[in-house]
């Protein structure tokens, strides 16, 4: 899900206005919020844009950041951070430590959910404009082809946003990687992981698209290309989940 990857260009410059009272994490997973509501529905049977809406502020979108929050502090960030080598460690020595840290996550997932309604309410033209809806929804042509503005500036947005968000995960990596070479076997279990959780989702991608009948792809490429990545990433996802949560069981440090 590229385009919702760059939602989360956010979290860093949010974090550092606030004196990064606001943890990074929490930011980018609140900026993600509203399309990672779409994994943990059934396609076609539920309102895949429920969480793009004020109203589902709280529920379910705060919901489902606060769960993936818990998922990426408890599950994802040990194994991801063990795997890549990253020593980062969260400073939480008391319970008030504990309440405080909560209470900021929570607070940045509501920053970062506001944030990707305010972002796509600029870039659709649907339900979630803000502004200028019939500018957004003119057509503009562009290599020989005819497009609708507000496609453009999501693809374009997203395009830019990728490689600079990418650009900062390394600048991270690079300030926090521990000196200390990784053990082979954590290199091998990891790269497992990754494969599996790769071909698990592909896998699945490849059955939702030989259901399509072909004469859908050219009426419908725009929507079979989102439906493809969220087949992709909602397998994914599960097997991840599923393999970090036996490392954590059976890999000791």
């Amino acid at each position: 899900m590229p385009f919702t990857l760059s939602h989360a260009i956010l979290a860093p410059p949010i974090a550092k206005m606030t004196g990064y009272r606001l943890p990074v994490a929490a930011l980018a997973i609140g900026c993600m919020t509203p399309d990672l509501y779409r994994l943990l529905i059934r396609a076609g049977h539920d309102d895949g844009y429920l969480a793009h809406y004020w109203s589902a502020l709280l529920y379910p979108s705060l919901c489902v950041g606060m769960g993936f929050t818990v998922l990426w502090y408890l599950i994802y960030r040990p194994v991801i951070y063990r795997f890549i080598g990253i020593e980062h460690a969260i400073p939480l020595r008391h319970l008030k430590s504990w309440i405080q840290f909560s209470i900021a996550s929570c607070l940045a997932l509501l920053i970062g959910i506001c944030s990707h309604i305010l972002w796509d309410g600029l870039t659709h033209a649907d339900f979630r404009t803000l502004f200028f809806k019939n500018f957004l929804a003119q057509n503009i042509r562009l290599f020989d082809m005819v497009f609708p503005l507000h496609r453009i500036l999501q693809v374009s947005t997203s395009v830019i946003s990728l490689p600079i968000l990418l650009w900062m995960l390394w600048a991270y990596y690079q300030r926090y990687k521990t000196p200390y070479p990784i053990a082979l076997y954590i290199r091998c279990l990891g790269w497992g992981l990754v494969l599996i959780t790769i071909l698990s989702g592909w896998l699945a991608m490849h059955y939702y698209l030989e259901a399509i009948p072909s004469r859908l792809w050219q009426d419908n490429l725009y929507s079979i290309i989102g439906m493809c990545f969220n087949e992709f990433s909602q397998t994914a996802l599960w097997v991840f989940t599923l393999g970090c949560m036996i490392w954590r069981l059976f890999i000791k440090d």
